[in-house]
């Protein structure tokens, strides 16, 4: 960081002096997306789901060297598989996004992200790292933290969701060796650090996340293609840059977001923070608290609604609070171009597939959810997915834990004959 550090210092001058902060007419709040929960089946039918836990499957350790194997050995099927249509084009640059451009790797379709544009966006950085003989680099901002919300998950550090997570990264690492020898460089800068406060995640469980991230990385034997780096970091190396920024434009989108209650953007972000929050305390209490007694004591008929309408309307705040600090938060790293200044080599990764960047199926095509969202689930064909934790204790899978690794909670689920049978 030392090098993106002295730029900082010598390009910040000119940057703040040429400074002008866009209107509230001009604040377009469209590139900032966060990810809703959307569940497999209506809420309501969770009342049929009130069932006795299943009994956990217990296993002694996870096999990082055999999970290791099998994603190089995927990645070389992946490639003997387009083999034949990459011998056909003749540039190196040219099997490169080719590989990036393959609908295992690329999330979004190739129209809606106007991907083919990108062809000649990322042609002066990748025919750079051609031409010196260097890993192809890729920033991902990502991997922030478990989710601690009851509807997506309930434990804190990264499990098998994660590990899966990584090893698809390092699969195109591998893959991409097969066209460009010296392979590719995935830096994740986890975000964790700076987004906690907004969704109710203490400084503690941020940094105690990434630093498993970091030991799964190395349990893998994936350090020579992957490295985590902190977005916090990458602030403190433009701080006076980034708060001068931010000074100017919190007053102008404070009033784009008061003035436009009622813009789809605007909103989609709070229905969406609603199930990014820490509400696995004292909502979750008051909830439980409610429906206990009233079965206990009966119903206070209309002290009981408006006891709802307070836990509803905290949460829709603390939501919106949420929402309006993270939207403003990216919105400052566009103005500066943050992690294009931090990292002016790299291409840009994002786990939200939109024009100019890569994005990325964080694990396969068929999950939607990011890991750190979700926990893994493994079906009956022996497949993985991400599914939100609800979802996968509703199907009656198996939560399976390894002893030694925050034995109270699951490291994956897994498919039952008892989930058959529901």
């Amino acid at each position: 960081m030392a090098s993106h550090i002295q730029a900082g210092r010598q390009d910040g001058t000119a940057f703040m002096e040429a400074y002008e902060a866009p209107s509230v007419a001009e604040i377009d709040p469209s590139f900032i997306h966060m990810h809703p929960a959307v569940m497999e089946r209506s809420d309501f039918d969770a009342l049929e789901d009130y069932n006795e836990p299943i009994e956990p499957r217990l296993i002694e350790e996870f096999d990082y060297e055999r999970q290791a194997q099998a994603t190089v050995k995927t990645a070389e099927e992946f490639i003997s598989t387009v083999s034949s249509r990459l011998d056909r084009l003749e540039t190196v640059y040219d099997k490169i996004f080719d590989v990036i451009r393959s609908k295992r790797f690329r999330a979004g379709t190739a129209k809606q992200t106007r991907f083919d544009e990108n062809k000649e966006l990322f042609r002066p950085v990748v025919e750079q790292h051609v031409a010196d003989g260097s890993p192809l680099e890729i920033v991902l901002p990502s991997f922030p933290f478990k989710h601690n919300n009851p509807v997506k998950v309930s434990r804190k550090t990264a499990d098998m969701a994660e590990v899966l997570c990584l090893s698809r990264l390092y699969e195109i690492c591998h893959a991409l060796r097969h066209v460009h020898e010296p392979g590719a460089k995935v830096v994740i800068v986890s975000d964790g650090m700076v987004y906690r406060e907004m969704f109710g995640v203490t400084r503690h469980e941020a940094i105690t996340y990434r630093d498993r991230v970091r030991r799964m990385i190395a349990e893998l034997g994936f350090e020579d293609a992957i490295e985590v780096t902190d977005m916090e970091d990458l602030v403190d190396s433009r701080q006076e840059m980034f708060d001068f920024v931010a000074e100017r434009l919190r007053p102008v989108f404070a009033e784009w977001w008061s003035t436009h209650p009622d813009d789809l953007r605007r909103a989609s972000l709070i229905q969406a923070s609603t199930a990014n929050v820490n509400t696995s305390g004292s909502v979750t209490h008051d909830l439980v608290q409610m429906a206990t007694k009233d079965a206990l004591v009966g119903s206070e008929g209309p002290g009981a609604v408006s006891t709802l309408e307070t836990i509803k309307s905290a949460t829709v705040d603390r939501a919106e609070q949420g929402a309006f600090e993270f939207a403003l938060f990216l919105y400052v790293l566009k103005e500066i171009d943050l992690v294009g200044r931090c990292y002016p080599r790299a291409l840009r990764g994002t786990v939200h597939p939109k024009p100019g960047q890569w994005g990325l199926h964080l694990v396969n095509r068929e999950s939607r959810v990011f890991p750190w969202q979700g926990v893994a689930y493994r079906n009956e064909h022996g497949k993985w997915r991400i599914k939100y934790e609800f979802e996968a204790v509703r199907r009656r899978a198996t939560p399976v834990h390894v002893r030694g690794d925050d034995e109270m909670y699951p490291f994956f689920y897994e498919y039952s004959d008892e989930a058959a049978a529901c």
